[in-house]
């Protein structure tokens, strides 16, 4: 006879909880959570009042810039002025040797006093010869010959002092003196060299006012309002973060017959504390263009772009808690952080402008407006 084995109840009881845990613990069917919907960031365009301008680059100068020399030939004696020294209007620079041109002012002032002594002479004797006319003591030819002399001797004293004055001129002249205040920006001879008259000895310039010039091409020139006193932005590369306001001083009505373009020429106080020199690099921007017109500008999160590459916004519909993409027309920056767009959009409607990266057709959305 087989033994049957029999088990007893406590030991059932534990196989049957075993296999109720083990069938619990297997994964059932995943219960579907809704999607959460995307939390975005919505805008309505805003009215900014907007006027085109336009930027060059430009370089400075000073407004006056010379370049000097002696009017006469001479030896280098003494150079007082050097480069970068501040002179005034007067202040002496340069001294040629005068030696020679105070001999000749010293001969012709000798030749001048007995010039002038024979003059007095000629015409005294033409007063006594007009008295001896009038009673007919001596004839008409006398008369003539002593009218004639003292006519001669006062033309002769008038040449001696026309040539005393060029020659006193020139002893001047030998003295090369700064035409206004300013700053000395080079020197060209050295001391005791023989410098020949009109050779270029030394330059200087004046910065206490600038000039800014820059070319504007001729498809803008006819949307700038050219006026007298009409302002500008400086900005340059060497002081960045700041700015100058310069005035428009000329301009030139004529193209430049290489570049095809025009000149402008603005002017500027040098600032006390900052250092604008001539040669440097600079960018003005024009504000005196067209009348503003007010326009509707986005911020630049708020742009996407479809398949083919086109601008295009995200408008939010609150009633349906969706968006619908939709194309727009761009023109311009606006204060560094916003678009300008001529049309796509209403000043009423909802724009996305944070996440709007993230949107897909039909996405419920949950939006602030910010």
């Amino acid at each position: 006879m087989k033994r049957v084995t029999s088990y007893p109840p406590l030991l059932c009881i534990v196989t049957i909880l075993a296999l109720l845990n083990a069938c619990a613990g297997q994964p059932g069917p995943e219960t579907e959570q809704p999607p959460q919907a995307l939390r975005i960031g919505v805008s309505r365009p805003l009215l900014v009042t907007d006027a085109k301008s336009y930027s060059y680059p430009a370089t400075l100068r000073a407004v006056r810039q010379t370049d000097l020399s002696f009017r006469v030939t001479g030896t280098l004696e003494q150079i007082i002025a050097h480069p970068g020294d501040m002179v005034s209007k007067g202040d002496l620079l340069m001294q040629l040797d005068k030696r020679d041109y105070q001999s000749a002012v010293a001969a012709l002032q000798a030749e001048l006093e007995g010039a002038i002594a024979r003059a007095d002479k000629a015409s005294a004797d033409f007063t006594r010869a007009e008295q001896l006319y009038a009673k007919e003591i001596i004839s008409r030819a006398d008369y003539d010959m002593q009218k004639s002399a003292a006519h001669s001797a006062a033309a002769t004293v008038e040449h001696i002092q026309a040539r005393l004055r060029q020659s006193t001129d020139q002893l001047h002249d030998t003295s090369l003196r700064a035409p206004y205040q300013g700053t000395i920006t080079a020197r060209l001879t050295e001391n005791h060299q023989m410098v020949r008259a009109g050779q270029v000895v030394m330059r200087m310039h004046d910065i206490a006012t600038l000039e800014a010039v820059c070319h504007v091409a001729e498809n803008h020139i006819a949307n700038l309002l050219l006026d007298k006193g009409a302002k500008a932005s400086l900005s340059l590369q060497a002081l960045p973060g700041k700015t100058f306001e310069a005035t428009l001083e000329e301009w030139s009505t004529a193209a430049d017959p290489k570049s095809g373009t025009y000149q402008l020429t603005f002017r500027l106080p040098a600032p006390e504390h900052a250092i604008l020199l001539p040669g440097m690099s600079a960018e003005l921007t024009l504000k005196n263009t067209q009348p503003a017109e007010n326009v509707l500008a986005l911020p630049l999160s708020a742009l996407t772009a479809d398949d083919d590459g086109s601008a295009t916004v995200w408008v939010y519909d609150p009633s349906t808690r969706q968006a619908r993409q939709q194309s727009v027309t761009t023109s311009r920056m606006h204060d560094q952080q916003f678009i300008i767009v001529t049309s796509g959009v209403e000043k009423n409607q909802l724009v996305v402008t944070k996440g709007a990266s993230f949107i897909l057709e039909g996405m419920e959305l949950e939006a602030e407006e910010l």
